[in-house]
This record gives C-alpha cells, structure tokens and sequence, in this order.
C-alpha cells in the first residue's frame, strides 16, 4: 500500500514538472523573436505562435485552414513541397535553407527555415519548423554585393593601374590595365613584392621604401607623386603616383596606389615649354616695345625694347607690377583696353599720348594686345606690344598740312579759271552790244553760253568737297537754267525734265559733256519750238556696267528735219557735239520720231574716274 502511494505521489510530480515544463515551453514560443510553426502530414498548419501572424499578416483564426503551399514563393514551391516530402519520409534532408516566403498581401521575404520532425511512439507526425526573416539581411546583402560589383567594374575598368599591396609590400591585387601600360600579365604581377618586380630605378628605391614605410607606420602620405618606371620591355614611362592607406578596425593594413601614365601630358608640356620659349624667344627680340601680363594682369615678361623706348634701367622695375592699377595705365586710358583683352579678345587700341613714368618723354603709341590660351582653351597671359607713331603721326601731320595748301591752291585756280572765263564771256556780252548784224550777234550768243557752260564746271568745282568730281545733277540743272534764261524762254511754255542718277564726273569728262548738252538744248530752243510753241527738253544720263554712260537729250518738238545728216551739216553746235563725242570716244545716235532725240554712249576712263 505505501508502495503504491508513493508511485501515485511520484506520478503526480512527473505530471505538475510536465506541466510546468510545457507551460515554460509554451511561454518560450509564443514570445519567441522567430516564427514557430507545426505542419501537419497534410501539409496544414496545427500550430503557429503570434510571432507568425505577426510575420506573415495572418490572424490565429486563419491559420486554422492555411496550407503550406500558400506561404511559399512559386517559384520555390517545388523545392519546398519535395523537401517536406522526404522529411515525412524520413529522408535526409537540410536542416535549414533560406527560402523565399509569401505574406497574406502576397509580398515576397526572405525567411531562414529550420525544421525537425515530430515523433510519436517512433512515428513521424508532424514537422515543426523555425522560421526567421531575413529580409534585411538579404537586401543588405545584396546591397553589399552590387555595391562589390560596381566597385569591380570601376576597378577593371579605370583608365589608371590600381593595385592594392600589404603592409608587407606584397601586390594583393591590381587591375587589368597593368597590362595596357606596363606589359605585364595580372598573374605576373600578383602575389609579388613591388620593390622586387623591377619597375622601378635602382636609385628610387630607397626613397620609395621610405615612403611606403611612413605610409604604413601612419607618419607621412604623399598624395601625388611623378617618377618614371620602366615597363616590361624596358621603355621608362613617366607616371604620377597616388597613394593612400586601407585600414581596419582603425589598423592600417595596407595601401591602395594609383598610377597614371602620364607620357601625353609630359609631351604635351613638352611642346607648350617649347613654344613658350619660341615665343619668349620672339618677344625678346622684337623691335617693339612689348610685355606680358598674367590673367591677374601682373607683368610677368618685357622686352629689350620696351626697356629701351622708356629709359627703364632695370626690368625689375616693371616686373610684378599690375598694369591694371600702373597710374600711367589709369591715367591715359589704357586699362580698358587690357581689360578687354583678358576677357580674351584681340584689341587694337586708338592712338594714344603716353607719357612714360620713367621719364618726361611724350610719345604716341598704338598698341597692340594679343591672349593666349593653353591647350585646355584657358587664358594665360595677354602680349601688349607697343608701336611708337610720334614721327610717323608728325609726317603725317605734315603731308596733310601740305595737302591743304594743294587744296586751297587748286580752288583758286579754279576759282581763277572761273572769273578769267566771266570775264571773257562779259567782254563778248559788251562787244555784242554793238552788233547789228542778227547772224552776228547770234554767233556772239552761243560763243558765250559755250563759255558760261566751262566756267560753271570750275564754279562747281571750287564750291566742291571733291575738287576732282563735279556732282553733275546740280551742274545740268543750273546750265539749262542759264540757257533758258540767255534764250528768254518762257518756262510756262517750256519745260525741263531730267532723270539723271547721282552721277560724279572727272574734270576731262564733264567740259565736253556739259558743252554736248549745251549744244543739243540750245537746238531744242532755236528750232524745235516755233513762237509760242509748246513743249518738253528732256535730259537724262545713267550709268552702265563698266563706267559706261549713256545721255539721252530729247524734245518733243518739231521733227528733225528727215534729209538733214546731223553729222554733216553747216551747223557749228552739231558739228561741236559730234567732235565732242568723237574726244569722248563714245557714239551718237538720233531719232527724228516725235521730235529729236539725240542718245549719247560714252565711257569714262578708270584713271579718270579714280581721279
């Protein structure tokens, strides 16, 4: 009897240490971090603990008629359904993999699945399962992993040699462009000592050493460095070198070094230097005064002969100084011009007064400035060069001077010419006065309108700013009023009409021209328009190609006479016309319809016309 009580008190310990076992346990699960779940053989979940519903957006009533399939991604499925197959079975099978899982919204995460079987009396019944979200490691992951990617692309691809080497001078790694500049395979170069691998001068070395140690030991960097190498052929190459440290946890570990062949640019500075020096060469050796200032507009570079010009002792008294504050610049004048200039522009400044500061000399100067740019299209440095015209401008001054005098001299010629012809034309204008005879007095009549025609061509030309031309639309009109005024020609009866474009004639053009004219309308007024008759005179004169000419006088008056031959005819006025035209090498021509209408060609000579 006291037997069994003991084992019925022994069994009543098991089952409250059971309970309290299972109650901790249950305790355990429910505030586990991680999902618990139970699968039954079917596939349908049995138990899930709040962590689940939480994970998966499910509520402890839904879960009740959830299948496994439903939280597995498809495309991973098949995967999941023939490892938990094999596990009813028996089978072995992972412990644990990463799958992804779907939640009720049907986003996709990423979970770590851990699952063990459930046994019963020796028979599987169920699989319990562990499940942890791994979302943001994953996203983490593979952030890291394309960030690796992108840094290899970078790395391969870069234009530099970029090699990492330990803090023991072992190359851990470099890139493909090793082979591009040095010749060397990637194979050859990784995994050896880079004093050993033989780019370098014998007489770098140590320096090299040096610096590679103070990097390591966290004393000294040198950023940037250039020296030469020598590739696998042996051809030196210049580079310039970067380096800087890799640490971890706060330790330098190593270095990460960037070389740049730099053999274009070397050359390229090559040429400038080169043409730098022709150009230093130029400017010291032009006859010019001329220097040079930077972009800041500080002389950086004068010449001998600016030296010279202004009685400068020594260079060093300009060198330095800014030309855009220099007080003999601000006070002439010439600071805008220098400005212009470094804004980039060729200037050519206006004639100038200056008045050097080295000594009381006023001279005039036309300068000249020039920028120049580097190859990267950068102004560097503007060239003003000075060109002194004192005795140039004095000659100038002079000949215009003199040119004056030829001036005023040719007008009273003109003007002398003018009054002489007055003259002779007043001493006939008397002499007539005792003619009876008509015909007489008629030939006395036409000698003086001839005359009065030359003397107002030397009128027009003294009253001219050209004293060479005679501006001819003026001349006409003022001929033809003079004969219609000598004719007494009643202007209600008779009328003018010219059409003559802005023509400019020579001197040995317009006398024969002017009397052409003053024939053929003094006929026009004799013949064509009986007393009292009506009735038009036309002139005009254009231009053709070539300093070609064409002069059309006409009247619709009386028609010329059918059987008279104007070029063989008794009077004195058509014969002077004809040989008129005949000194202007040009031809005539007449048609008798509706009047007369007499068409002149001419061609002024281009010395002529040029003055």
């Amino acid at each position: 009897m006291e037997r069994l009580e003991k084992k019925m008190l022994d069994l009543e310990k098991a089952n409250k240490a059971l309970k309290e076992s299972e109650q901790k346990y249950r305790e355990l699960v429910d505030n586990a971090n991680c999902a618990v779940i139970v699968i039954e053989p079917t596939g349908y979940l049995s138990f899930v603990n709040p962590k689940f519903c939480e994970m998966m957006g499910y509520t402890m009533k839904e879960v009740k008629k959830l299948h496994l399939s439903k939280l597995v991604h498809p495309e991973e499925l098949a995967m999941v359904t023939e490892n938990f197959k094999k596990k009813l079975s028996g089978q072995q099978t992972p412990k644990s993999y990463k799958v992804r899982a779907l939640t009720k919204r049907g986003d996709a995460i990423y979970v770590d699945y851990d699952s063990a079987v459930i046994k019963r009396k020796g028979r599987i019944v169920g699989i319990q399962a562990v499940i942890s979200d791994i979302t943001e490691r994953k996203k983490a992951e593979e952030a890291v992993r394309e960030s690796e990617e992108k840094y290899r692309m970078l790395f391969e691809n870069a234009n530099d040699v970029i090699l990492y080497v330990n803090k023991y001078g072992k190359i851990i790694d470099i890139n493909k462009r090793v082979e591009d500049i040095f010749g060397y395979k990637r194979d050859e170069v990784v995994g050896k000592n880079f004093v050993k691998l033989g780019v370098l001068r014998p007489k770098n070395i140590p320096r090299i050493v040096k610096l590679f140690r103070n990097s390591i030991e966290g004393k000294e960097i040198i950023s940037i460095l250039e020296l030469e190498v020598k590739n696998k052929n042996g051809k030196m190459l210049p580079i310039e070198a970067s380096t800087r440290v890799i640490k971890r946890n706060g330790k330098i570990v190593g270095t990460m070094n960037i070389l740049r062949d730099i053999s274009a640019r070397k050359k390229a500075e090559e040429e400038i230097k080169a043409k730098s020096q022709f150009l230093e060469s130029l400017i010291e050796q032009s006859p010019l005064p001329t220097f040079v200032i930077d972009s800041a507009g500080i002389v950086v570079m004068v010449n001998k002969a600016f030296l010279k010009a202004y009685n400068v002792p020594k260079k060093e008294m300009v060198l330095g100084k800014n030309a855009l504050t220099e007080p003999a610049n601000v006070r002439q004048g010439v600071v805008k011009y220098i400005k212009e200039a470094l804004s980039g522009k060729i200037v050519e400044a206006p004639e100038i007064e200056f008045i050097s500061p080295y000594e009381n000399k006023k001279t005039v100067t036309k300068s000249r400035l020039f920028p120049i740019f580097d190859t990267a299209n950068t102004l560097t440095n503007v060239v003003v060069m000075h060109e002194d015209i004192t005795e140039r401008k004095r000659t100038e001054d002079q000949i215009k001077a003199s040119l004056k005098e030829k001036e005023v001299l040719l007008r009273e010629i003109h003007h002398r010419v003018k009054n002489n012809l007055q003259i002779i034309h007043s001493l006939l204008n008397l002499q007539s006065q005792y003619i009876k005879d008509k015909q007489i007095l008629h030939v006395f009549k036409e000698s003086q309108n001839r005359i009065k025609s030359m003397a107002l061509i030397h009128e027009k030309l003294y009253q001219s700013k050209d004293l060479a031309r005679i501006d001819f639309v003026e001349y006409v009109r003022s001929l033809v009023a003079d004969l219609f005024r000598s004719y007494e020609t009643d202007s209600a009866l008779i009328t003018l009409k010219t059409n003559i474009d802005d023509v400019f004639l020579g001197i040995d053009t317009a006398i024969p021209c002017g009397l052409i004219i003053n024939e053929l309308v003094s006929n026009s007024l004799k013949y064509a328009f009986p007393e009292g008759g009506q009735g038009e005179i036309h002139i005009n004169l254009h231009p053709e190609k070539e300093g070609k000419f064409t002069l059309v006088v006409s009247d619709n008056g009386v028609s010329f006479p059918k059987n008279l031959d104007f070029r063989n005819t008794e009077s004195l006025g058509l014969q002077l016309a004809c040989t008129l035209v005949d000194q202007l090498q040009g031809t005539i021509g007449l048609d008798r319809t509706g009047g007369a209408k007499f068409t002149i060609a001419f061609t002024e000579p281009k010395y002529k016309q040029e003055g």
